[in-house]
């Protein structure tokens, strides 16, 4: 018994959509991120390709709509807060093109949310200075607030302010 080629393609994309569906089951993905893990199982650019057009079909990736669910996430539901640049990074990495990530900025800031950058920055410097023992030297609980602020994405006019403000309620208590 002898497979033609159509055979074969039409085998490999099955697979190749049980691994993609597979992997939207435990999270939602960018479509660079499943093209990216679909290659690393091998399967031919053809064969990604056509699942990566049946996903879109099934309404099962969309860029857009999981840029703004990552960015719904990181805003409301995290428990260390991040800033815009840090989100704004993250999705860049998961291959989420500038526009979309973009648009879903436009989307969320639509959005009430409970905190603004400011507020978030606030909520972090006030959870990072509980974790720095040694508060005799200012500079350097300033420094490593900011460093700490700067490193999780945070503007710097809301680092500047929520260090400013975490040291003055220091300096009161």
């Amino acid at each position: 018994m002898t497979f033609s080629s159509q055979d074969n393609f039409h085998d490999d994309r099955e697979k190749c959509l049980e691994h993609a569906v597979n992997f939207l089951e435990r999270r939602q993905h960018s479509e660079v991120e499943i093209v990216r893990k679909l290659r690393q199982r091998g399967y031919s650019e053809k064969t990604v390709s056509a699942t990566i057009d049946e996903l879109k079909r099934l309404n099962l990736i969309d860029d857009l709509q999981f840029a703004m669910s990552l960015i719904r996430e990181k805003l409301l539901y995290t428990s260390r807060p991040v800033g815009r640049r840090k989100i704004y990074q993250d999705l860049a990495r998961r291959g989420v093109p500038r526009e979309t990530i973009s648009a879903a900025w436009r989307e969320a800031e639509e959005e009430e949310f409970e905190q603004s950058e400011e507020e978030r920055a606030l909520r972090a410097a006030r959870q990072k200075i509980k974790l720095i023992h040694d508060h005799r030297d200012l500079r350097k609980v300033r420094e490593k607030l900011y460093r700490h602020l700067a490193g999780r994405g945070f503007d710097s006019e809301s680092v500047r302010s929520a260090v400013e403000r975490v040291l003055a309620g220091e300096a009161e208590e």
